[in-house]
């Protein structure tokens, strides 16, 4: 069972319930909603580190380059997917033109992903 981020009632089937309930349309939102229920990105991040773009493993990137491992690395992860919490805040703006709802999100800690 997964918590909803719009309207926090617990579901097996988030896809579903956020497609069906909530008429979430467009993909790119769809995917942000199901990267932030479930504390997984399937996507490319950048470092927060250095300068380099659009990696697919960020974790190895961390720890290959920049030696980075256990809890800082915990700590950079977390930082790198409140990116696509701040992406997904973008799309649900109502002024925004690109699909997003406007319904807010209950997310009280961003930084949760750090405890996962």
């Amino acid at each position: 069972m997964r918590q909803c981020p719009l309207c926090s009632r617990n579901t097996a089937g988030i896809k579903r319930h956020l497609t069906n309930r909530h008429r979430v349309e467009n993909h790119m939102e769809l995917g942000l909603l199901i990267a932030l229920t479930t504390g997984r990105f399937k996507g490319h991040l950048d470092c927060v580190v250095c300068d380099k773009k659009w990696l697919s493993r960020l974790d190895r990137h961390l720890a290959n380059i920049h030696g980075i491992s256990g809890s800082e690395l915990t700590k950079l992860m977390a930082m790198a997917k409140e990116e696509c919490i701040r992406k997904l805040a973008d799309l649900r703006a109502p002024s925004q033109c690109t699909g997003g709802t406007g319904r807010s999100l209950h997310v009280s800690r961003p930084w949760a992903f750090a405890e996962r």
